[in-house]
């Protein structure tokens, strides 16, 4: 309920009712206990009502609107306050960070001088390293700082509204040479939650200024990610966060950054999509195919089998080169963006010791963790973890996990399979041979794989704002597609919004495309056959005709304008418009056979079946293994009433690496030829083992009505049918 109130007042401060913000505000201090910020609210409604007074006095105010505007920020940031201490009381993530911090005690300049002196610390225990008591001195050293670090992560991550002097502070730390980089790093993560949840111009201005002025990369890209995913559009009574986007716009890197990190979080949502495709595709050919297998005593080498070496001497080869196909598969993948780690190393988060803290989520690897002590001592002899965690491309929670698994295992490890791992071959390939680890874009990624299974997979994480998954719930708009935000239009980013445009359609997000397109014109014929392909994808054939028609008044004779618009007019049912189209396009592109195709399809739905079957003959002469041609005949033959040729080719096609749509309309042969029985096996073939299915096989015959209604297929039988198909 207290959040309800709180989303009312925060809209309420988004319209500018400022009257109506601050009565809720009042009916929350007298409903619940918190006393944060009264004090300025009163002082806020005083300020107000004056200003109201002297409005009725007819006092001009040159400064009005500004002042108002002031009232606005002022009163946003006693209810940010306000549900902030609302959360800390009620909320598990902020109650634990509230409990955590509050033990810490520490003012900012002790802050600072035990940040620094824990480096000057490690400094002098590298001077014992090889020694005897080095792990115990390290551990304690270590354990001793996490916990610091980790009072001071919860501390920002429940931190009200900054003044002008935290700021200067934290982006003080942040920059020094003197504070320790994975220290700084986690910081800023900290920043980034706490900004994303309860909006601080504070900290805001401090990702960027941090993001501006540092020369560390790594610390550098965790801030940019931190102020993109914490901005929040139309905050008009924030006027400071327009013109620093603005001034950040104006540089022409930061607009490549921005278009490069939009291309990345859109890769990031397809993170569960990948993950799909490598379980059920990729990775049971390479455990098929692997020499070791994993049983209850640990991890064992299979032993050879002799007779299908006597039976088949090249097993073994094959075997390695579908491995290694399937392997390929995943590099590509991951050379293309994608995430191909989630959905091994999101199972191997339920280390209830490591991964309850919230801040080691965000924790840079390192073996001098506490967690990690013992750990360092069983591998410091074997240097194949070194490797995969130092130098594969993995996230930083990914490595903990691997090496907390690893460490339970190494012990069960056959021997040929340690050695393999140590082998130079095997840490070239662990390392990947092009992969720079300081690139930029590889930093940016492996961060937002972080953030991603932060959310993704942690149990407190449900009670942030999830920019990966936005719901509509939240008042303000909070997203990782910040492309489509107003507070960039006018800039330069706008220059690569037709570029992003078309990486949309490339990936078949039609629905953000037509939303990106709405934010921005452009007269390229481009924008226009995008925003056609858009209209089209998200079932508006009429206006897509219209936006190619656009397109093809600028370039008449352009093949992507005229092939969306003939698709469309075959989607609204205008097929004489669409085999005029590709008519058009077969004297352009003579030797694309798809044209040719769909033009046969377009005549056939207007009823011209004997100029359809013409054609096709004469070209399937020329081309008798063509299966296209071999389809699109039988179903020439089927609108003909030639059931009987139609199901012969339909038997072929069914005995020759079918198409699932082979089964539909094979099913519609042996349904015309009164074999229901066998109609219904084909049909069920057809649509497998999903409800899904059935519905997609409705579907089809309603498109296909033309074609049954000619063969006397009425209304009532088609109904019969898909009760005959319920299992």
């Amino acid at each position: 309920m207290m959040e309800k109130h709180m989303e009312e007042i925060l809209g309420l401060l988004l319209e500018g009712r400022l009257q109506a913000a601050l009565n809720h505000i009042s009916f929350v201090y007298s409903k619940e206990k918190l006393v944060t910020g009264y004090d300025e609210f009163e002082t806020i409604e005083k300020d107000y009502k004056l200003m109201k007074n002297y409005i009725l006095q007819g006092v001009v105010d040159p400064q009005r609107e500004e002042q108002y505007r002031a009232l606005l920020e002022r009163t946003y940031r006693v209810a940010s306050n306000l549900l902030l201490e609302w959360k800390c009381a009620n909320l598990g993530l902020y109650k634990v960070s509230s409990d955590t911090s509050d033990r810490l005690q520490l003012d900012n300049e002790e802050i600072l001088e035990n940040l620094e002196k824990f480096v000057s610390d490690v400094g002098l225990l590298s001077l014992e390293e090889g020694t005897d008591n080095y792990f115990n001195k390290a551990y304690t050293l270590y354990a001793a700082h996490q916990t610091t670090i980790r009072r001071l992560f919860n501390g920002v991550i429940v931190s009200p509204q900054w003044k002008l002097a935290d700021k200067d502070f934290y982006e003080q730390l942040l920059l020094s040479p003197t504070i320790d980089q994975n220290d700084q790093l986690v910081l800023v993560s900290a920043i980034s939650i706490s900004n994303m949840n309860h909006f601080d111009i504070n900290k805001f201005k401090t990702l960027v200024d941090v993001y501006t002025k540092t020369d560390d990369s790594r610390v550098k890209e965790r801030a940019f990610v931190g102020w993109v995913l914490s901005l929040h559009d139309g905050m008009s009574f924030l006027p400071e966060q327009q013109d620093i986007v603005i001034k950040l716009c104006e540089d022409e890197s930061t607009v490549r950054e921005l278009y490069s990190l939009q291309r990345q979080l859109f890769a990031t949502l397809d993170t569960e999509k990948d993950s799909q495709e490598i379980q059920n595709n990729i990775m049971p050919d390479i455990v098929n195919n692997s020499k070791f297998t994993m049983t209850k005593f640990g991890i064992e080498e299979r032993e050879d089998d002799i007779t299908e070496n006597i039976l088949n001497p090249n097993a073994e080869d094959e075997r390695m080169e579908k491995m290694e196909e399937s392997v390929r598969r995943m590099v590509n993948m991951q050379r293309q963006g994608s995430d191909i780690y989630f959905s091994g190393f999101g199972k191997m988060k339920e280390f209830p010791f490591f991964f309850k803290s919230v801040c080691n989520w965000f924790t840079p690897f390192r073996f001098e963790h506490p967690d990690m002590i013992d750990i360092a001592m069983k591998f410091k002899n074997k240097k194949f973890l070194n490797t995969l965690v130092e130098l594969a491309q993995l996230c930083d929670s990914d490595k903990y996990s691997l090496a907390l698994i690893l460490s339970d295992v190494v012990d069960r490890m056959p021997k040929d399979m340690i050695e393999m791992l140590e082998s130079e071959e095997a840490q070239k390939q662990m390392a990947g041979q092009d992969f720079d680890r300081n690139n930029p874009i590889v930093i940016r990624r492996t961060y937002l794989q972080d953030i991603y299974r932060f959310y993704r997979l942690n149990s407190f994480a449900r009670e942030l704002v999830n920019p990966f998954d936005d719901n509509g719930e939240c008042t303000f708009n909070l997203s990782v597609f910040f492309f489509k935000y107003q507070i960039f239009k006018g800039t330069k980013l706008e220059s690569k919004k037709l570029s992003l445009a078309n990486y949309l359609y490339k990936h078949q997000k039609y629905g953000e495309l037509e939303e990106l397109l709405e934010t921005f014109q452009s007269p390229d014929p481009g924008y226009a056959i995008l925003s056609g392909y858009a209209k089209l994808y998200n079932d508006d054939p009429n206006g897509a005709i219209k936006e190619f028609d656009k397109a093809l008044k600028i370039v008449p004779d352009n093949i992507h304008a005229l092939q969306g618009k003939a698709r469309a007019a075959m989607v609204k049912s205008d097929f004489g418009l669409s085999a005029e189209i590709y008519t058009v396009l077969q004297e352009l592109e003579p030797d694309r056979r798809d044209f040719f195709i769909n033009y046969c399809v377009a005549l056939l739905k207007t009823n011209r079946v004997k100029q359809v079957l013409e054609r096709l003959y004469k070209e399937y002469f020329s081309t008798p293994d063509d299966k296209s041609l071999k389809r699109l005949i039988a179903w020439a033959q089927l609108c003909n009433g030639d059931i009987t040729k139609a199901a012969n080719i339909y038997e072929s096609l069914l005995n020759d690496e079918p198409t699932p749509e082979d089964y539909l309309n094979a099913g519609y042969s042996h349904w015309l030829q009164k074999d229901l029985k066998q109609a219904v096996s084909c049909f069920r073939e057809f649509i497998g083992d999903s409800d899904a299915g059935i519905v997609r096989l409705r579907e089809e015959f309603k498109n296909d009505r033309y074609m049954l209604r000619s063969n006397g297929v009425s209304e009532i039988d088609e109904l019969l049918m898909g009760e005959l198909i319920q299992p």
